[in-house]
């Protein structure tokens, strides 16, 4: 069996018959909070047990972590692509939203490529979600991806919005759609954000990434239409 990627608990393996797995150990998971199809929806795939661990077993052509994807394409995702990465994330956090759970922020190391599709895979930032907050207990490294909400807390714990992760995954998309790090876009005032999404003006992603990006809770939430 070959290693193929390695985050933390998490092993993502390739078989001698070709197969991919990924492999957590089970400690990982709160029983009965989340079921698994959320992360993998998009992809055929075959889940067991045994002793302390989860495999996931799928067949594809290629995995690999976003962050080297996106090495080996220019830093960027094309619209299509960041449309699918959109889409892929936002329903998913929709479908934990559902159970009371959310993804706090979002970093492309816990995502993987595979075959075109996004998952991500990292459930130890899966947190549940309790009077519309979530309780941050571990110090996270600080991102770019971060929501204003959590970049202006400096003690532990502490409460954030459920919706951060919206405002993480509108940020993610535009880095990989307009590859902003090379391009030392920023965009963490209205106005720079506004200019650099003009130029996907009135499309799907543009509105659906307005809406994610708003710093009023009130008005920000994952519509894609």
């Amino acid at each position: 069996m070959e290693h193929i990627y390695q985050l933390r608990n998490i092993n993502v393996s390739l078989t001698e018959d070709n197969s991919y797995i990924i492999q957590y150990n089970r400690n990982i998971f709160n029983k009965n909070i989340f079921d698994l199809y959320y992360f993998f929806s998009n992809i055929k795939n075959t889940i067991t047990y045994n002793n302390n661990s989860c495999y996931i077993k799928f067949d594809a052509t290629c995995v690999l972590p976003l962050t080297d994807y996106l090495l080996e394409n220019n830093n960027s995702l094309n619209y299509e692509q960041s449309e699918k990465l959109l889409l892929s994330l936002g329903n998913l956090l929709i479908s934990l939203y559902k159970n009371n759970l959310t993804i706090p922020f979002f970093n492309p190391e816990n995502i993987l490529v595979i075959d075109e599709n996004f998952c991500y895979i990292n459930f130890n930032n899966v947190l549940p979600i309790v009077n519309d907050k979530i309780k941050i207990m571990v110090p996270y490294r600080k991102t770019h991806l971060f929501s204003p909400e959590m970049k202006c807390k400096t003690s532990l714990p502490y409460f954030i919005t459920y919706k951060s992760g919206i405002y993480s995954l509108g940020k993610l998309v535009m880095f990989c759609l307009f590859c902003c790090r090379e391009k030392k876009m920023d965009f963490e005032n209205d106005e720079n954000m506004l200019a650099i999404l003009s130029s996907i003006y009135e499309t799907r992603v543009y509105w659906c990434l307005k809406r994610c990006l708003e710093k009023n809770l009130e008005e920000r939430f994952f519509l894609f239409i």
